[in-house]
């Protein structure tokens, strides 16, 4: 089986935003060069701020097309370096004719409003390298990038969207000397634009988390809990899991698989340790007993079906010893003993450390996203049976 991955931002999101940033930085590079002559620089043609701007939080592969419908000739590039190479030499091919034309301070002279007797073309060839759909923001209006990227948002509304938008209102009101030096109806507008962030931000980040919990629960269902990966276990992830001290067990790794709200830190944590439990040793021994304030899968007495399977969206700890399970989950309202009878994907972390971690619970860990079939409940025992369906 290969090496478990997933698309989640706390690994993709990384290398993505990294090849946003080395993209930004070769264009900024080059229009510094060959504006250095007129002593302007990249911040001096705000169209590349703006198209990055628009761009900012995309994937790699939106961010690619966009800058193919710039730069086609840079569809035949063999990697990313010369994909990045082929669109500078498509953006300072654009700065030189477009400066050598007429320019005012590095800003192509058929795209000031101003000075144009007809309408500009549809796609001049610095208005957000190439991408005709937003307009070319106003001469010399330091809130122009702003009210573009409140558009974008209110057209779209997401997170990404949500903060590029804050941040271009905080760097016009600064361009614009602060918020006392603006008109009122100025002043106004800026208020109640971060009014409306405010209000915006906490549900959007609620629907974010949930995103991402869905996406990390969704990658842990297409895996085979009772495989083993190639690999030395993270012993500290199982620490973090297992150890009393840091409590972690339930309110960072369970409850976010549970409930889908997970933030980013708690989604790389997840995957971590589902990492490290696959390449963990599976326990080979006899029946596993859990003491726990819910049934598995979240059930009910009232639902509870022999023969029936229940996933466990969470990891799931098991004792080898009834007398030890016995302690855990006390001072629920309800207390549980389940006896799994029968599985394959239950690990072995007492090798790794864990019974010195999990202070002498001789645990089994198994790992998110397994299944039980109920067996029913025994009387003579008092407890529920499972298997691992």
């Amino acid at each position: 089986m290969a090496q478990f991955q997933t698309s989640d931002e706390a690994t993709q999101g990384n290398a993505d935003a990294q090849w946003f940033d080395a993209l930004r930085e070769a264009v900024r590079a080059c229009a510094d060069q060959e504006l250095a002559v007129r002593r302007q620089s990249s911040d001096d043609c705000p169209y590349i701020a703006a198209w990055f701007a628009k761009h900012e939080g995309d994937g790699r592969g939106r961010l690619r097309q966009a800058a193919l419908r710039y730069a086609p000739e840079a569809a035949s590039a063999r990697n990313d370096e010369e994909l990045i190479a082929r669109v500078v030499e498509r953006v300072r091919a654009g700065l030189r004719v477009n400066i050598a034309t007429g320019s005012e301070r590095g800003i192509p002279g058929e795209l000031l409003f101003a000075r144009a007797p007809t309408p500009p073309p549809r796609a001049p060839v610095l208005q957000r390298c190439g991408d005709d759909t937003d307009e070319a923001p106003a001469r010399r209006d330091p809130f122009a990038q702003a009210e573009a990227a409140k558009r974008r948002y209110l057209q779209d509304p997401d997170l990404s969207k949500l903060l590029v938008w804050r941040r271009e209102l905080r760097a016009a009101r600064e361009r614009a000397g602060g918020f006392r030096a603006l008109p009122q109806t100025r002043q106004r507008q800026v208020t109640a634009d971060f009014e409306q962030m405010a209000r915006d931000e906490i549900p959007l980040r609620r629907e974010e988390r949930r995103r991402r919990a869905r996406q990390v629960r969704s990658d842990l269902d297409i895996l085979d809990t009772s495989d083993t990966l190639h690999g030395v276990p993270d012993s500290k992830v199982i620490e973090d899991y297992t150890s009393p001290s840091t409590g972690k067990a339930e309110r960072y790794f369970n409850k976010p698989l549970r409930d889908l709200d997970a933030t980013e830190e708690q989604a790389g944590a997840i995957i971590s340790l589902q990492n490290a439990l696959l390449m963990s040793p599976v326990h080979k021994g006899d029946e596993l007993w859990r003491g726990t304030g819910h049934l598995i899968g979240g059930a009910s007495l009232d639902t509870l079906a022999v023969g029936k399977t229940y996933r466990e969206p969470g990891f799931l700890s098991t004792s080898i010893k009834r007398s030890i399970a016995e302690g855990f989950g006390k001072g629920s309202d309800t207390h549980f003993m389940i006896r799994i009878r029968s599985y394959r994907s239950g690990r072995d972390i007492i090798s790794l450390g864990g019974d010195e971690y999990g202070g002498g619970e001789e645990e089994v860990l198994f790992p998110a996203g397994c299944t039980f079939r109920y067996l029913g409940y025994s009387k003579e025992d008092r407890c529920h049976d499972y298997d691992e369906g």
